[in-house]
């Protein structure tokens, strides 16, 4: 079992002699195929039946053959080498159904829900979305804090730029429906900036989140500032997740040296979407695997510190086959 060990690589997560007493207790997950893995994680949340058919809607009869499909994208590897490679499976095949089952609104519905599945996972815990964004900011010398308008007099080195409370207490119910509607998936948060972005500077929906990320960013400059410790390591750890994330897609892109060489937009957003949608299904299985094997441990009465949970990240690969 090799899913996760000790060592100052930021994808590994986990103190050696904690490693140690949870490889000895099987805490880590099992070795496994991304074939066997993507079928098991299928089983789970079914994703797959969201690769509807382009005009009748129908869902993909062969799911094996549909999730090869979406693999040879994921991996880098392509059709024509992925049917090379695999016994009775035929370019044509994959290639159907790579023009009739696969698209980027499938891939979007697919990927909402093994996010949603790995939200409902106790390892898989903005303001307005009940999230609090705790960058790393560069150049923070050069950065400004800001505070309402009239309530700097005491404090000059705080310049005013919000430009009027009212601007966000007009546009509030407007704001207050842009959050909601991404909290319940209604609409992507990236369709939804990408709009805000494309409205004119004017709009007052625009500026009333500009007003409001400006409070923000001051109040979490001022908690960093003040907490030289906790929020400060929590960044850093928060940064080597997501790198973590990165070295795990790169793992999973192995094949032409991990680069996109297609020429068409439609091939590059293939692969692109396979790479996203088979990482996230890796994290799911982690994720399901770990919590089953601290259960375990706990049922058995073995030693597990409570802590430990902490230390642990379901973005290991060495236990998964890309090749074999």
């Amino acid at each position: 079992m090799r899913g996760l060990k000790a060592h100052d690589n930021s994808r590994y997560l986990i103190p050696f002699e904690k490693f140690t007493e949870l490889k000895q207790n099987q805490a880590l997950p099992p070795r496994v195929k991304t074939t066997e893995l993507l079928l098991e994680v299928d089983q789970w949340t079914n994703f797959t039946e969201h690769f509807t058919h382009l005009k009748s809607n129908e869902i993909a009869e062969d799911k094996t053959l549909l999730l090869t499909a979406i693999l040879a994208g994921g991996i880098n590897l392509g059709l024509s080498k992925m049917s090379e490679s695999c016994p009775g499976v035929t370019y044509s095949k994959l290639s159907w159904l790579q023009d009739w089952h696969i698209r980027d609104e499938t891939y979007s519905a697919a990927l909402a829900v093994l996010t949603n599945a790995q939200l409902k996972q106790p390892f898989g815990m903005m303001h307005l979305l009940g999230f609090k964004l705790a960058p790393r900011i560069r150049n923070l010398s050069e950065i400004k804090l800001f505070s309402p308008p009239k309530q700097n007099k005491n404090y000059t080195a705080l310049q005013t730029m919000i430009s009027s409370e009212e601007i966000i207490k007009n546009n509030w119910d407007e704001i207050q429906r842009l959050a909601v509607s991404i909290q319940q998936g209604s609409a992507t948060a990236s369709l939804l900036l990408r709009k805000l972005s494309n409205y004119p500077r004017q709009n007052g929906l625009a500026l009333a989140l500009r007003e409001i990320g400006r409070i923000e960013r001051t109040l979490f400059i001022l908690d960093w500032l003040e907490n030289v410790g906790d929020l400060r390591q929590r960044v850093t750890d928060g940064l080597n997740k997501g790198e973590s994330r990165n070295a795990l897609a790169r793992a999973v892109f192995f094949n032409r040296l991990g680069e996109i060489r297609d020429r068409s937009y439609q091939q590059q957003a293939y692969r692109a979407g396979g790479l996203a949608l088979v990482t996230s299904a890796i994290v799911l299985w982690n994720t399901v695997y770990m919590e089953k094997s601290v259960q375990l441990m706990s049922e058995r009465g073995d030693k597990f510190e409570p802590d430990w949970c902490k230390h642990l990240s379901p973005l290991g690969w060495e236990h998964i086959g890309f090749n074999w």
